[in-house]
């Protein structure tokens, strides 16, 4: 009778051992107990992929070279946020056309009929949509940057005949664009996967951006980061525009009534549309902010023979 007692204390014992080493994670000296993700819901996901790109769809975050939160340039951001800024205040940027002025005199003059946009409450709205508390006032070292006298400060932006003017005076910036000279851009967006740590969500996709002219349109993959020389240009165009056309000779992707048929678009120029990887962060409130994009996969360029070759 005394064995069996010992023997039921001894199977207790190591079995209570057992339980402990399970719960506390310590099978392996040095392993952290794995941390179950809480998976985001599919709507949710596609909420994220969504603010990729602004509400009308006309500029987002797909550039010919990495961009992250911590690094981004006003001439990069500053477009994006003017544009959702705008649009949460039934702002409405098309009419801003009055680039008719070329020093700070005459701009003064015509500053009364541009929408104003308060420094401070860009800087805030920046704040809480990316978490970036970063001071994009211009510098005059910056390469991109003009400026009249110590006043006024002109943001040149990339892919867009359109500038941004910071006023030190009021602290105020302001949008114009080239009169007649304007491109306007959709971006069209093919999901292709998401992933999820503890911390962060990962987002695949590939993009059309159909860039309008004033007599054409252009089928591209990425915006340009910068200004580039003749040179990069060119190089930029062999890998990133997909075609081009005017609205007199339609191709298969456009209906007859000019309308963009992406789904047939992205079947015609799938293998050459890079892939993107969108790092969404993980905020102490549970939600999730930009933080970076990359091209992870390069499209394939086409042979004059027609044969594909890796654009990389």
């Amino acid at each position: 009778m005394n064995v069996k007692k010992k023997i039921c204390k001894l199977f207790c014992t190591v079995l209570c051992l057992l339980l402990v080493l399970g719960i506390t994670g310590c099978g392996n000296e040095g392993e952290e107990p794995v941390q179950p993700v809480t998976e985001l819901s599919d709507e949710a996901i596609e909420e994220l992929h969504s603010s990729l790109k602004t509400t009308n769809g006309g500029y987002g975050f797909y550039f010919n070279e990495a961009i992250d939160a911590e690094t981004i340039t006003a001439e990069i951001l500053l477009p994006y946020i003017m544009a959702e800024y705008a649009d949460a205040n039934d702002i409405d940027l098309s009419v801003q056309n009055l680039y008719t002025f070329s020093d700070y005199e005459s701009f003064s003059k015509d500053k009364g009929a541009l929408e104003g946009f308060s420094k401070k409450e860009i800087d805030e709205f920046i704040k809480q949509r990316f978490h970036i508390a970063r001071d994009f006032t211009p510098d005059v070292e910056h390469p991109w940057n003009h400026h009249d006298g110590s006043e006024v400060y002109l943001y040149e932006v990339p892919n867009f005949a359109a500038f941004f003017l910071y006023d030190v005076n009021d602290e105020m910036y302001y949008f114009v664009s080239v009169p007649r000279m304007n491109a306007i851009s959709q971006i069209y967006q093919n999901f292709v996967k998401a992933e999820q740590t503890e911390d962060a969500v990962y987002i695949y996709d590939k993009p059309i951006i159909d860039m309008t002219g004033s007599t054409y349109h252009t089928i591209s993959t990425a915006f340009k980061s910068g200004y580039l020389s003749e040179e990069d240009n060119q190089a930029y165009k062999d890998e990133y525009c997909l075609d081009s056309y005017n609205m007199k000779e339609l191709p298969a992707y456009v209906t007859e009534d000019g309308e963009f048929d992406s789904e047939i678009a992205f079947d015609t120029f799938n293998s050459r549309i890079p892939t993107y990887k969108h790092t969404f962060k993980k905020a102490d409130n549970g939600n999730y902010y930009w933080f970076a994009s990359e091209i992870v996969e390069h499209g394939v360029d086409m042979a004059e023979d027609g044969e594909e070759t890796s654009a990389e």
